[in-house]
């Protein structure tokens, strides 16, 4: 996928990018809860990074963009870093 597909098939589902992302950084905000002190924390910035990340795999893997295969990778990737 090139860089203008992404763009465009980003701009096409806009909405359940939203969703998942701010899902993803209530759920990193509920693991890490206790080591952040404020949103001008650097570790803040870091989970808004890897929220970030982990946003765009799921839409990908929603519509069916990527295979299972990656997404698990991906998964089990964010898991052992936590």
């Amino acid at each position: 996928m090139t860089y203008q597909q992404y763009e465009i098939f980003l701009y096409n589902n806009l909405g359940t990018f939203i969703l998942v992302f701010f899902l993803c950084l209530i759920a990193y905000y509920v693991i890490f809860k206790k080591h952040i002190i404020s949103i001008f924390d650097p570790m803040f910035f870091n989970i808004f990074g890897a929220a970030s990340a982990l946003c765009v795999a799921i839409v990908l893997f929603i519509n069916d963009v990527i295979s299972s295969s990656f997404f698990l990778n991906i998964i089990l990737t964010e898991i052992a870093f936590i």
